[in-house]
């Protein structure tokens, strides 16, 4: 398991021109394994509060961009959480 904070993305822009990130913020910390996918991601997120339900999101409008060590998280198309290694455990 790694350990990850998580930092959710204040951006400017639109799907069409492209997203700029104006501002981050450190809301939590939550542990991963290292084949994590996409529903394992939003559960440990909200178990740890950071997101609603899981199973009230439509998997179909997240992606998860894997820049391994760190990931993103989009919804609907636009850059919402940096998910970024913290320590190796």
């Amino acid at each position: 398991m790694e350990k990850f904070r998580v930092c959710r993305l204040d951006v400017w822009g639109n799907a069409v021109d492209g997203y700029t990130v104006n501002d981050m913020c450190e809301i939590g910390n939550i542990e991963l394994s290292e084949e994590a996918e996409k529903p394992e991601i939003l559960q440990a997120l909200f178990k740890q509060s950071l997101i609603i339900n899981p199973e009230s999101v439509d998997l179909e409008m997240v992606e998860i961009i894997d820049a391994y060590p760190d990931y993103y998280l989009d919804y609907e198309g636009k850059p919402y959480f940096l998910i970024s290694i913290e320590e190796r455990k």
